[in-house]
């Protein structure tokens, strides 16, 4: 008989097959099990954002809909075993074969990270910054401008002064870690860009803290490896440089020597950005700490343990200046520092902007704005209250007029779509009906030296909102809106400035379908630029 060529199952081999296979099961089944304990402790920090919870019993019809998703989130987020296998997976990518698992982290020479930007967050780049490739626009240089020069007057008219100071991104302090494959064009960085347009056009006191925080790199490091923020050190030469800004107004701001401090360099974890990597044990290193010789007398207080809470400090020093300070990220390492300055000072997050709030109950002696050029091509803050009111002044003494429409002048020539418009007393009837009603604006020429702005005076039947946007004929999807305001019921007197000197596409004034109104007139100045 021929032997087969089959191997022989024997009663031995069995049960290993079946060790093999159980093994094999519980390895499989295990980060499913454990993914099912709700008491599962979760770690937010390792990506600095808070992660999906439990999905509660569903008590609806709705929640029952929604249950899956949220049960879904919840897996992903606490999947067992998670932060080790994803541990393992950024280690191999990092240290193997050189690139990131996350696409907000930048994997430099050296060990150093750097920050490339959020766009899930819309969060600029400082990357794009430091290549040149996305310099900031004449719109967006004009919108700063404004916003700038207006908090500005807004303050100087309280007799409060005002200063603007501007942080550099990492990459601009440490090119020489970067990937070699990135090179810059030539373009100024964004707070350059900004500078040189604000002193050529504004009284806004800005200062670029660059060439303070450059000239102590020799000596010590100033950024930190594997963060996006500058160290201690970084972060007192900043300081200083702060306070020699503000001296020739109160000579009293005088700043601390670096004698006056004891540099410590612990073996400390990795920073965010290592964070963002979960391989902070990884890129542990020597990071510098400055300790005062001597207690201090200032302390700053938070609101809450928040990282973006307001705080509050200063030393009860009435001969002392009091101060409001809209800080960042970046500002945190400055508080201790500041306090030691101040009778007293409240630090208010304002990473994006600010809104002013609470200056006139206030009244502080001086106001700082501290910001990280990677913001300045995002969209910031301009408090409502200051725009409407100096746009409204502007308008008011402007000589150049494109167009005016009202009961006075007549409405000949006005071009609304959306609505049939009907005489009334003092001005037009709109009978809103199911899609916006749309106010065409004429043609607009000169912009190169005319800020055009339109008021409109309008009489909604219930709040709405007015919208000025481009508008394109048969575009499914329209330009991102210039500008929005709110309408309450009753007259109202809006205005749009139109800053970008460069617009050439058509432009409407877009009411909200919600409610009827009554116009009373609209007209476009032209403020001298």
């Amino acid at each position: 008989m021929k032997p087969s060529s089959q191997p022989l199952e024997t009663e031995s081999a069995r049960p290993a097959e079946r060790v093999v296979v159980a093994v094999l099961l519980a390895v499989l089944a295990l980060p499913g099990l454990t993914t099912l304990l709700p008491a599962r402790p979760a770690s937010p920090e390792t990506e600095q954002r808070p992660l999906a919870p439990w999905p509660e019993r569903p008590d609806s019809w709705a929640a029952v809909r929604t249950y899956p998703v949220r049960m879904q989130a919840y897996l992903d987020d606490h999947f067992g075993f998670r932060e080790p296998l994803i541990r393992l997976h950024n280690r191999i990518a990092c240290r193997l074969l050189g690139s990131s698992p996350s696409s907000k982290v930048l994997i430099g020479k050296d060990r150093w990270l750097y920050f490339a930007g959020d766009r899930q967050a819309d969060d600029a780049s400082p990357i794009e910054d430091y290549l040149g490739t996305a310099p900031l626009s004449p719109a967006k240089l004009e919108a700063l401008r404004w916003m700038f020069a207006d908090q500005h007057a807004y303050l100087r008219e309280l007799g409060v002064p005002y200063y603007l100071f501007l942080i550099p991104s990492k990459p601009s302090l440490y090119p020489e870690h970067l990937p070699g494959r990135l090179r810059r064009t030539g373009q100024p960085y964004w707070r350059e860009q900004l500078t040189a347009y604000l002193r050529a056009h504004t009284e806004v006191p800005v200062v670029d803290l660059t060439e303070a925080v450059r000239a102590g790199k020799e000596t010590r490091r100033v950024y930190i490896p594997s963060d996006s923020h500058w160290n201690e050190y970084g972060g007192f030469l900043g300081y200083q440089a702060i306070l020699h800004a503000l001296q020739p107004d109160f000579p009293e701001l005088a700043p601390m020597a670096e004698g006056a401090f004891e540099v410590r360099t612990p073996v400390v974890p990795g920073g965010d950005l290592a964070r963002l990597l979960y391989l902070e044990d990884d890129y542990a290193a020597e990071r510098i700490y400055l300790t005062p010789n001597t207690p201090r007398r200032g302390q700053a207080v938070p609101a809450s343990d928040y990282e973006y809470a307001d705080m509050t400090g200063g030393v009860g020093d009435p001969a002392l200046p009091t101060a409001v300070v809209y800080r960042d990220s970046f500002a945190n390492i400055l508080v201790p520092y500041l306090s030691e300055h101040f009778n007293s000072v409240r630090y208010e997050w304002g990473q994006r902007g600010t809104q002013m709030r609470g200056i006139e109950s206030e009244h502080p002696d001086l106001v700082l704005q501290l910001m990280v050029d990677r913001v300045l091509n995002q969209h910031l803050a301009y408090p409502a209250r200051i725009q409407n009111e100096f746009t409204r002044r502007r308008f008011e003494t402007a000589a150049h007029t494109y167009a005016a429409y009202s009961e006075a002048t007549g409405f000949a020539g006005i071009e609304i779509r959306g609505a049939e418009p009907a005489a009334y007393p003092g001005g037009l009837a709109l009978e809103s009906g199911r899609h916006p009603i749309r106010i065409a604006l004429p043609a607009l020429a000169d912009l190169d030296r005319f800020l055009p702005i339109v008021h409109l005076r309008i009489r909604p039947t219930a709040g709405s909102t007015v919208t000025l946007r481009p508008y394109f004929r048969g575009r499914r999807h329209q330009p991102d809106p210039i500008g929005r305001q709110r309408a309450e019921s009753g007259t109202n007197d809006l205005y749009f400035p139109i800053l970008d000197p460069e617009s050439s596409h058509p432009l409407v004034l877009e009411l909200d379908p919600h409610a009827d109104y009554l116009l009373y007139a609209l007209e476009i100045r032209g403020y001298p630029r």
